[in-house]
């Protein structure tokens, strides 16, 4: 009986380890006018293909900071936000389901706070897009704080 119990503790074990798995590459996905409704920013972007996509940054909780905002140095007057963490969902036009995209915009959240500028997006905690000419794709870029000296990082991602 105790062999019995062991091996489906054992299958019960293994089976959750494996479903876990599957659940992580799981896609999520919402519809296009929820993605348009719940985005702080979003983009229409042409990809290396020349096909246009909707580009929709979706924030987990996300709320107003203002001046609360760590990296608030120049314009208290910037609308920024905050999420635990904001993540981008692609659409192509017309489609009516946009798909999460398994990417960090902002690098590793070891704080579980990211902000987003609104109004000056060049600057720390802002997202915008670098237009491609003679035919190259766009850029989506996203502007991260540093630990110190006012400098910023910028990540560029197709």
């Amino acid at each position: 009986m105790k062999g019995i119990i062991i091996r489906l503790m054992f299958c019960f074990a293994f089976l959750m380890t494996a479903g876990g798995s599957y659940i992580e590459a799981y896609s999520y996905s919402l519809t296009d006018d929820f993605a348009a409704e719940k985005s702080r920013v979003s983009f229409i972007m042409r990809s290396v293909e020349g096909t246009s996509y909707n580009v929709y940054i979706v924030g987990d909780g996300d709320k107003y900071a203002g001046k609360s905002a760590p990296f608030v140095w120049g314009s208290t007057n910037d609308l920024i936000y905050k999420a635990t963490a904001y993540t981008p969902y692609i659409s192509e036009l017309n489609d009516v389901i946009a798909l999460q995209q398994d990417i960090k915009l902002f690098g590793d959240n070891s704080r579980n706070e990211e902000y987003i500028n609104v109004t000056n997006p060049t600057r720390t905690g802002g997202v915008y897009v670098i237009k491609g000419i003679n035919g190259q794709p766009d850029i989506l870029v996203a502007a991260i704080q540093t630990t110190g000296g006012g400098f910023v990082d910028y990540r560029f991602l197709l």
